[in-house]
Order: C-alpha cells, then structure tokens, then sequence
C-alpha cells in the first residue's frame, strides 16, 4: 500500500499491487473512516425539520355546532335544499364548485377515511360527508344538518346564529 512511499524494488512493488488488488473494493473507505472518526472533534451540522405552520384540523361534530340563520344561502344551496331527491353527489358537486375542488377529496382518492366517505377540509375544519348505494340521497335533516356543518366551517362567510327562540320553529 505504501510502496509509492519508498523506494523498492520492482518484485516487491508487484506483490503490494497484487495484495491491494485482491482487497475488496470498499477497502479505500474503511480504511480512511477508521482514521478519521477517532479524530473528529466537532459534529456535522444536520439541519432539524422545521416545525409545520399548519394547525391540527377540527373534526365538526353537526351536534357540538349552534344553529345558523339559513336564510341567505347561495341559489345552488337553496335550490338543492328545496329538492327532495337531491343526491349526495349533488351536493358534494356544488360544495366542490363553489369552495374549490382542492378542498373536497372524493372516496377513491381518499384511503383513510374509507371508500364511502367524501372528506370536506375547509378553513381548518374537517367533515365526512357518506356516501353509499344504500345512502344516496338526503333527508331533510340532514340537508339542514350538512348546511349548518358548512356554514360553521365559513363555506358561505359569515352568518348569523339563530337565537334559542328560533331554533325551537
């Protein structure tokens, strides 16, 4: 290994290049880590992940939410509230179409939430909306239930809440 080093003879040279050449190739790294390591005195500088800036989303529980003043909806909201036969591909198309569709994730793209699910996150809030062969349209509850989940999320800006004496109607 060090034959370059000093002077030698011709034999001796060949057998030290044929004993580096039977080394396996990884030999030069060994070799210098286990000088070096012993040596070092400082570590490395490795950078920390930085912390995200996103805040943990809140799951709307429609029963944990006060009642909103549904009466200024969009015309697409009111209209599918009206319909008795509105589908919940309906709804999720005009949710899509009116907060971006980057905020609503359908069920096939959707692997934690399940295959029946549609996942709504909005402004920090997250909601499932289901979504089965069995549950393809909405009951009047639960269309007003869905419109008081996206009016808490702000979907329709600010509204005002319904005081106790009006949500008893």
């Amino acid at each position: 290994m060090f034959a370059f080093m000093r002077p030698c003879g011709a034999m001796e040279l060949r057998t030290n290049l044929l004993r580096l050449a039977s080394r396996r190739p990884a030999w030069v790294l060994q070799i210098r880590q286990s000088k070096i390591l012993p040596k070092m005195k400082h570590h490395r500088h490795v950078e920390e992940p930085k912390e995200h800036t996103e805040h943990k989303l809140v799951l709307v529980n429609p029963k944990d939410i006060p009642t909103y003043d549904l009466s200024e909806l969009p015309e697409e909201f009111e209209a599918l509230r009206r319909d008795r036969h509105s589908e919940v591909m309906k709804w999720v198309t005009a949710i899509a179409k009116h907060i971006g569709d980057k905020h609503v994730i359908y069920p096939d793209r959707d692997k934690r939430s399940g295959k029946d699910h549609f996942h709504i996150i909005y402004h920090g809030f997250e909601y499932y909306i289901h979504n089965s062969l069995h549950h393809q349209e909405f009951t009047a509850k639960q269309k007003k239930s869905l419109l008081n989940v996206l009016a808490h999320m702000g979907v329709f800006g600010k509204l005002p809440v319904k005081s106790g004496a009006e949500t008893e109607e």
